[in-house]
């Protein structure tokens, strides 16, 4: 959600205005009442010292009072003394367990603290007990921070209910109804919001931009475009990078991010994908320099080493690529295209490798069987090594595993012409020339393109 479900200045003096005196028996009197209207000046104005002095003298008068500590919690809150905070907005819904704006608080740094069974129980609980837009809009906020989507929506629908012109409370409405995957329902409350440059707003365009691309509607690049320009953020630009690439507009999303890199501080995650960017386009030298700066921001990142670590070994420099990608095999939890990578290296760099290629792509596979160009790459080796009967069983399951993939026919024909089966052998050369005959590094190059293109997020 947009804004900190913390800045809850506004919300509390609402909400005192709910305890009058006599109202209810558990009610603050009004003499505490006048106290902390005494120290509110203090807090309104940050002076967090002499706040949390003025209202702990006033505990000493009055030692049960939930609206003092529910006071002091919120100093403690903005003096970033978290744990002080939590233990006061306890005690004070230990004293006041209807204390709406102590629930509110509470409940939000549970959440930040990542005790969302705590915190939904008590957003709930307080939701139930108020119609105060700023509660409300909290508990919706903190709601979908602890990623219960479906309360967030209902009690951002109350909001809403209750403040219909509000563009704040539609786009966290939006927000909600996207994150609970229910994409026409934000939609529609984006378009609902008021006339005017609200509809341009960066957080706006960019929720409208994920919203589309779910539903799988033209629009949503050229809207996540205009929130990475309009405010050059890691995110905005990143996501519109990326759904530039899955429209193949590779030439810009190259130039989107290259404008952010120059208007931010370029992040591991931006010059991953500017890398695979330039690679699209061909320019591999231009991603090779990429790819190396996000590794030496994060050397621990398997994309761009695997990226780097392809377009070496597509360049030429065989030696370089093999020291990139087996520097990244160090990690336990390395992905297994890299083991497949130094493979594909080993097998051009010397038929005495071949052993250990092999060993390498056992690696890959025990990883991901059911990464087919493995298969393949193994199959060639077993092939050229007039092992035909397992060559054949590895092209064979290249093809099942991935039935666009053309090589494996052109190998498996090739072995049932040794065998002197030219029907069989026929048959594979059909299947290969149906398939589009493209080069092995053409097929290579489109695999690992492919590898790297992020899921969506």
């Amino acid at each position: 959600m947009p804004r900190s479900i913390l800045d809850l200045f506004v919300t509390v003096l609402i909400l005192l205005l709910y305890f009058n005196a006599g109202a209810r028996a558990d009610s603050p009197s009004q003499e505490e009442l006048r106290y902390l209207s005494s120290a509110m000046p203090l807090i309104q104005t940050r002076a967090w010292s002499d706040a949390e002095a003025k209202l702990n003298d006033g505990l000493k008068r009055f030692p049960h009072s939930a609206i003092l500590t529910n006071a002091l919690g919120i100093v403690y809150e903005r003096e970033d003394r978290r744990d002080d905070a939590i233990h006061a907005f306890e005690r004070a819904l230990e004293w006041l367990p209807s204390f709406t704006a102590a629930q509110i608080h509470l409940a939000s740094l549970y959440a930040a603290t990542g005790k969302c069974d705590r915190a939904i129980g008590l957003f709930s609980a307080a939701v139930q007990n108020t119609s105060d837009a700023g509660a409300l809009e909290a508990a919706g906020i903190g709601l979908g921070q602890c990623k219960d989507y479906a309360d967030a929506v209902h009690v951002l629908e109350k909001l809403r209910t209750l403040n219909p012109a509000s563009s704040a409370a539609l786009f966290d409405l939006a927000l909600a109804h996207y994150k609970n995957a229910e994409f026409q329902a934000a939609l529609h409350d984006l378009e609902s919001l008021p006339s005017g440059p609200g509809h341009e707003r960066p957080d706006v365009l960019f929720l409208r931009g994920k919203i589309l691309q779910a539903l799988k509607r033209p629009g949503s690049a050229a809207s996540l475009s205009g929130a990475c320009q309009a405010q050059p953020e890691e995110d905005y630009c990143d996501d519109a990078a990326i759904e530039l690439l899955r429209e193949e507009h590779f030439l810009e999303a190259a130039d989107l991010l290259q404008n952010s890199a120059g208007r931010m501080h370029a992040s591991v995650t931006l010059l991953t994908t500017l890398g695979l960017a330039q690679f699209r386009l061909g320019r591999y030298h231009d991603a090779i320099a990429t790819y190396s700066k996000a590794l030496q921001i994060d050397p621990k990142l398997d994309a761009p080493r695997e990226g780097l670590g392809f377009l070496l070994y597509m360049t030429g420099d065989l030696e370089r690529a093999r020291s990139v990608v087996e520097q990244g095999l160090d990690r336990p939890e390395a992905d297994f295209y890299l083991p497949y990578l130094r493979a594909l290296i080993l097998y051009r760099t010397s038929r005495q490798l071949w052993h250990d290629a092999l060993a390498s792509l056992t690696r890959a596979l025990q990883r991901n069987p059911k990464f087919a160009p493995s298969y393949f790459l193994r199959g060639k080796i077993q092939f050229e090594e007039n092992n035909l009967d397992a060559a054949l069983v590895d092209f064979q399951t290249a093809a099942r595993l991935d039935p666009k993939y053309p090589l494996p026919y052109y190998k498996m024909a090739q072995i049932f012409l040794r065998e002197g089966k030219r029907n069989a052998a026929e048959e594979a050369q059909r299947r290969f020339a149906a398939l589009g005959n493209l080069r092995e590094e053409e097929m290579l190059a489109k695999q690992t393109q492919d590898l790297l293109m992020p899921a969506e997020r």
